[in-house]
């Protein structure tokens, strides 16, 4: 069985900064595992790697999907395995690194074909939407799975909307239908470094790292989607902060009332990521900073790599 390595954490652990570090030790390239950076332009407000970042080492699975294009953890497995497959062809380590549970779980163990889409059912949700608002359905799944809709941020009407048709489709909870339905057998040995820290030391990087991304240009970014046509207040894909920014741009809020907007979701987006992680029995986890102990594991893990990978 193929050896892999994966580096997962909340959003704005550092993930990035030690991911660039691991792979240019260890002669390895990065495959993103993250739901908002396969996101073309849409670059600041989702922490996506920057080009001289990129320069450093190379990365896969960024910009991977357009603005309202449906994509899920069964394509991002398709992706994802053509991508490891090509990095070890050039006799590199595929170093997966991201925040997205799911992704990394379907990834390791492989996803059964889930119930097929209800064309009907789902646009009487999307009319529902338009008439109601979202938050009525995000609601009815705290309602209905109050496990699966702790996993969904409460804009993120594409999959709030499949959470509700797989309840449709099955009778059963969105969460007990995943579990039955991922595991096959487990497709590759892996590494989990788990990054983590105090609540409140990462909730302060995060609001911290709000304000760095709008002194980087992140609302002259908004308002150029806003100018190409993109629909951030009521499209189904809502990357985290746009839409409370686009509110700004618009004049409905403040810039202060979208800042602190923006920081609280995010600290409840690694809250329920956390929430994910911490169930994941096979994660190893590490102080952000313990880098030297970090790559020790990774070296031990990686002994027989060359052996694993013919």
């Amino acid at each position: 069985m193929q050896k892999l390595l994966i580096l997962c954490g909340p959003t704005g652990i550092g993930k990035t900064a030690l991911s660039l570090e691991v792979a240019e030790k260890m002669g390895a390239e990065i495959i993103g595992a993250d739901s908002q950076t396969v996101l073309k332009d849409f670059n600041i407000g989702t922490a996506k790697p920057s080009s001289e970042e990129q320069e450093r080492v190379p990365h896969h699975l960024l910009d991977v999907v357009c603005f309202n294009e449906v994509f899920d953890a069964v394509s991002f497995v398709k992706l994802a395995d053509e991508a490891i497959a090509a990095v070890r062809s050039k006799n590199k380590i595929p170093l997966i690194c991201g925040g997205s549970g799911l992704y990394l779980k379907a990834l390791v163990y492989g996803l059964m074909e889930a119930p097929k889409r209800d064309v009907g059912f789902r646009k009487a949700l999307e009319e529902r939407i338009e008439q109601e608002g979202l938050q009525n359905l995000y609601q009815e799944l705290q309602t209905i799975d109050a496990f699966r809709a702790a996993q969904i941020h409460p804009h993120d009407a594409l999959r709030i909307i499949r959470a509700l048709e797989l309840h449709h489709l099955s009778g059963q909870k969105p969460s007990a239908l995943s579990s039955a339905h991922q595991f096959r057998e487990k497709r590759y040995e892996t590494l989990k470094i788990g990054l983590r820290l105090p609540l409140e030391e990462l909730y302060a990087r995060i609001n911290a790292r709000v304000i760095k991304m709008l002194e980087a240009g992140w609302l002259t970014e908004v308002q150029g989607l806003l100018t190409k046509g993109y629909d951030l207040l009521y499209s189904k894909t809502q990357a985290l902060g746009y839409k409370t920014l686009a509110l700004h741009l618009e004049g409905k809020i403040s810039l202060e009332q979208a800042i602190k907007q923006i920081q609280k979701e995010t600290r409840h987006y690694a809250k329920r990521q956390m929430t994910w992680f911490r169930a994941d029995p096979e994660i190893v986890w590490f102080h952000p900073q313990a880098v030297g102990e970090i790559l020790e594991k990774i070296n031990f893990f990686l002994a027989t790599f060359l052996e694993s990978r013919r």
